[in-house]
């Protein structure tokens, strides 16, 4: 029998682990429960110090993770909103606002996954290594010179089946 009455919890999660002034930046959300989640639910995202006013509203994907993208601006302090079909929500704050730092924003398609990498406030001369890895099993390598609005491409004939993870280092 289905526990469709067991409280649920939200979790949200920035794309590329940060959260930086001016960039936009893809979060995902997912929901949790010992029992059923919702089979509707929706989120929107307010500034703690104005919750009336909705910046990004979205609808989930399915009972378990939704998505959505956002643009924050330093100083300020976020919050989402999840509110299923029944009318029950919970709020969750978004992570801090940083004023620099680095972002890799993948996209994946059929025939490729694209990946920019952009930054904020950091040295500029700064050189990078971009390792993918599927089943801990590394499948694509890249050094990275210069952050820019470069679109990098992974072909995804050159991919087995399964989770890429990428992972950025710096010359440290």
């Amino acid at each position: 029998m289905k526990n469709t009455s067991a409280p649920w919890s939200a979790a949200v999660f920035p794309e590329s682990g940060t959260f930086i002034d001016g960039i936009t930046t893809k979060f995902a959300v997912r929901l949790q429960s010992k029992g059923e989640t919702p089979t509707n639910w929706n989120g929107f995202i307010t500034e703690t110090q104005n919750p009336q006013t909705k910046l990004v509203t979205f609808k989930g994907f399915d009972q378990n993770t939704g998505s959505f993208s956002f643009t924050p601006i330093g100083g300020k302090k976020y919050q989402l909103t999840v509110e299923d079909e029944k009318g029950i929500k919970q709020t969750v704050n978004l992570p801090e606002v940083a004023s620099s730092g680095i972002n890799l924003q993948v996209q994946s398609q059929s025939e490729a996954v694209n990946f920019v990498f952009k930054g904020k406030n950091i040295n500029p001369n700064a050189k990078y290594k971009i390792l993918g890895t599927i089943n801990n099993q590394m499948v694509y390598k890249a050094n990275v010179s210069q952050i820019s609005d470069k679109v990098y491409t992974i072909p995804t004939s050159q991919l087995v089946n399964g989770i890429l993870n990428l992972t950025v280092f710096d010359e440290s």
